[in-house]
């Protein structure tokens, strides 16, 4: 990653040239109680980390919020999208960024088996910078990770085994710059509830003292908030309501990266309920357009619970963001659930973002649109240091995680 420099000056050049909890069961998980996905308190349930559960899945907490048929219909999605309309503004950079990393060529060192995590400010250079020479923008590497990867069976990130949590772990791995977070609850003392030093303590673990955050309403196990992680100053932030649930919100925040652009940032958890989630994703589209700026640049990201990469509710965020790019694992399976059947987890910028795309890249690995990462798939896993091989399939691990890197200009 740091140190890259060939592979660094040809995104400047490129850059230039564009000129730019209840107790519960997870995603995977039988419905073992009611319509709400919770289960009994009274220590009936047993975690077998041993049997993954089934692919049927039951969204915790979720209330009924009514007959969709009651609300507006969602436009109809064949209105809203024309595949053969958009072009790919991010091929460019994928084909003028065909030369591949030489194996020699020193990696980050926050990415060595013997590194320590978090980085510092200053150890955490932009894998895509350049030396700055006589000053003036310099393109700065911008990874952004849809996280959902709560474990064990109260959906929070303290993890149930004695190795502690994977997905604290997974996302220290990848070191995303920010991180759309699902779930946003962490209980180390098993109190069940969920304190700002807690969840501070976790930021700090999966991102480092430095950055900031934004979490929705929730301290007890009721809530399963949405939330943003950031490494760059958040300059406001705030929920949109979801009118299909009442135990999480879209989040937001409006985030100061380098140059002159900020980014919105948007983390999502769509309704389980396919018959919910159109209206929930038209709500979202709604307050998308009355928020954020045309001229800025928005990534919205997250849980979607989506069974089809192009569903009535990811259509009715088209044309507004690009919904048309998935990422892949190594082996090209773009699935995020636990069995890796249905592309649940998304991150999807607007058009203005979506052109500074630039391909994951990790050690001698490139993904050009972007990484689902599978810790049971990765080759080699040295190259994400603390990730254990089975940390993807913990007990009742949620999902898997997404990444997508882009390149901004700025000083």
């Amino acid at each position: 990653m740091l140190g890259h420099r060939r592979y660094a000056l040809i995104l400047a050049l490129l850059v230039s040239a564009c000129g730019e909890p209840v107790a519960h069961v997870p995603d995977d998980s039988p419905d073992a109680a009611g319509e709400d996905g919770s289960l009994p308190l009274d220590g009936s349930l047993v975690i077998d980390a041993t049997t993954p559960p089934d692919a049927s899945r039951a969204d915790a907490g979720e209330p009924d919020s009514g007959n969709p048929g009651d609300a507006s219909a969602p436009p109809d999605a064949s209105e809203l999208f024309d595949a053969s309309s958009r072009d790919d503004a991010a091929q460019g950079v994928d084909a003028l960024i065909a030369e591949p990393l030489d194996a020699a060529t020193p990696q980050d060192a926050a990415t060595s088996p013997d590194a320590s995590w978090p980085p510092d400010a200053a150890s955490r250079a932009d894998a895509a910078q350049p030396d700055a020479g006589g000053g003036g923008d310099i393109p700065t590497r911008i990874r952004i990770m849809a996280c959902n990867l709560t474990s064990g069976n109260l959906q929070t990130y303290d993890g149930v085994t004695s190795q502690g949590s994977a997905g604290i772990r997974i996302v220290q791995g990848l070191q995303p710059d920010i991180i759309l977070i699902q779930e946003f609850n962490y209980d180390p003392d098993g109190d069940r509830t969920f304190t700002s030093e807690e969840i501070r303590s976790l930021v700090d673990q999966m991102c480092g003292t430095e950055c900031s955050y934004v979490r929705g309403p929730g301290s007890t196990n009721s809530m399963i908030p949405n939330g943003i992680i950031s490494r760059w100053p958040i300059l406001s932030s705030g929920q949109w309501d979801d009118p299909k649930i009442t135990n999480r919100e879209f989040e937001y925040a409006v985030i100061d990266i380098p140059g002159p652009v900020d980014l919105w940032a948007v983390s999502i958890h769509l309704p389980n309920d396919e018959n919910k989630r159109p209206f929930s994703a038209t709500a979202l589209a709604t307050a998308l357009t009355a928020n954020v700026p045309s001229d800025a640049y928005l990534v919205v990201g997250g849980d979607l619970n989506t069974l089809l990469p192009l569903e009535a509710a990811v259509l009715s965020l088209d044309p507004m963001l690009e919904v048309n790019i998935l990422p892949v694992d190594q082996r090209g399976n773009t699935g995020t659930t636990r069995n890796r059947n249905n592309p649940y987890d998304r991150v999807m910028p607007n058009d203005l973002f979506e052109a500074r795309r630039v391909p994951v890249t990790i050690g001698n690995n490139q993904f050009p649109k972007g990484l689902v990462f599978d810790s049971r798939i990765y080759d080699p896993l040295s190259d994400v240091p603390g990730v254990l091989e089975d940390d993807s399939i913990q007990a009742y691990m949620q999902h898997m995680a997404v990444i997508r890197d882009f390149v901004v200009l700025g000083p």
